[in-house]
């Protein structure tokens, strides 16, 4: 009796192992979702080895049969947009139904704390957040992440705006996205939100990509550097951070926590960090491909200020490579220049000779010829005073790249915006 027990229990134990419950859509078909309109839309997920797969929307469909490591993919023809429909994903016993699925054009919203900057946050941002009822505007936010090799899965959720949901937003995503909403007749629009504040753009960048860039023997050479000296480095951090807190605490003990000044200290940079080489690519946007786009909207580039010499190739390797994952050479990438902020410190934070501009292409006198045509957003010459560049009034939230959007959109039509041809820098 015990002999037939412990066999059946092995059969289930094996039998958990070999089979998967039921097909498993990646992260981003999920309820809410946008996919393109007006090209193929590529789905894609997990199911048993062998196993039939029929995924439908509206009156398009696509099939296919499950890999032997479990792995399916469909490309569903050019969807048109329009009213949402359920996603059905069917396998041999099962199938799976994602509700309020709409086609529309979808953006890739990355970058560093400026991209992160929440509606909130921005100058008039809870206003408008009050009245942000768009059932056609939607956003992920992918779950962050980051690995030494790319990753195949990701976790996020898709939100459709309304006065709740958007106020952790990205304000530069959800304006432009609410600009794009307005300008093109309620063509449903969808932002993946990858932005993640504080990371050096090689973090973005494959490592593939990074070796192939000019700018890739300097920054190798520099981690290397950075990962054979942060034992004494993170020793160092450990010894001022105690110390750090010992003076806080003998502060609030006097009483005069008010007027402590001492800056916390920041932990030193090296391995695992979130702008070490390729790991942000890895963990966030190579899950992410081959999902179809609209287009990409890019602002980072303070961290990288004390190399900005270096931009300019590294920009030029993460556009190229992004285009090339998505097997898209055109593929729309619109850039935010920083905004010409606390000009007081503008000597501080640029290099001399360099404009204000961490996206580095303003770094060239005329960069466009040898630039992979992406369409710009200058916001240089929105003068402002301010302590930081992610203040309320710095923020680019305005549809100001709009014009070039709109026009861009238009079938087989890529325009650009003014670039950068001479600088002058004074005092006012």
């Amino acid at each position: 009796m015990n002999h037939v027990a412990t066999f059946f229990a092995l059969t289930l134990f094996v039998s958990s192992f070999s089979c998967i419950a039921a097909p498993k859509p990646a992260a981003l078909f999920s309820e809410h979702a946008v996919l393109q309109q007006g090209k193929p839309v590529p789905v894609w997920g997990t199911a048993n080895p062998g196993e039939n797969i029929r995924v439908s929307w509206r009156d398009v469909s696509a099939e296919t049969i499950t890999g032997d490591d479990a792995r399916w993919r469909v490309i569903l023809p050019a969807l048109p947009s329009g009213q949402s429909a359920d996603l059905i994903i069917a396998g041999d016993d099962s199938t799976l139904t994602i509700p309020d699925v709409i086609a529309g054009d979808v953006w890739l919203c990355s970058g560093q704390s400026n991209m992160v900057w929440h509606v909130n946050q921005a100058e008039g941002g809870r206003d408008d957040a009050k009245t942000a009822n768009f059932p056609a505007l939607r956003h992920f936010k992918v779950t962050r992440a980051k690995s030494p090799t790319p990753l195949t899965e990701l976790e996020g959720e898709w939100q459709v705006a309304s006065p709740k949901t958007v106020r952790g937003w990205s304000a530069v995503a959800f304006y432009f996205g609410r600009a794009l909403l307005q300008q093109r007749g309620g063509t449903p629009v969808g932002l993946i939100n990858t932005a993640w504040s504080g990371t050096d753009i090689e973090a973005w960048i494959s490592s593939e990509s990074i070796d192939t860039s000019p700018a890739g023997p300097a920054v190798r050479a520099r981690w290397r550097e950075l990962a054979t000296d942060y034992p004494a480095r993170a020793q160092k951090h450990k010894t001022d951070f105690a110390a750090w807190e010992k003076a806080r605490a003998e502060a609030e003990v006097a009483g005069t926590l008010a007027n402590f000044k001492q800056r916390k200290p920041r932990a030193p940079v090296g391995p695992g960090s979130s702008s070490e080489p390729s790991v942000i690519f890895n963990g966030e946007i190579h899950p992410l491909i081959p999902y179809a786009l609209a287009g990409m909207i890019w602002y980072q580039g303070e961290n990288n200020t004390p190399r900005s010499s270096e931009y300019a190739a590294l920009q030029r390797s993460l556009i190229r490579d992004w285009r090339a994952r998505w097997d898209s050479p055109s593929l729309p990438f619109l850039y935010v220049q920083l905004p010409n902020y606390a000009a007081s410190r503008t000597n501080r934070l640029a290099p001399a000779g360099q404009p204000f501009a961490m996206n580095k292409p303003a770094s060239c006198p005329n960069p466009r010829p040898a630039w992979p045509s992406p369409s710009t957003s200058a916001s240089l010459a929105r003068s402002i005073r301010s302590k930081s560049v992610k203040s309320a009034n710095a923020l680019p939230c305005s549809p100001a790249p709009l014009p070039a959007v709109k026009k861009m959109c238009r079938p087989a039509r890529v325009c650009s915006t003014p670039s950068l041809t001479q600088k002058t820098q004074g005092s006012d």
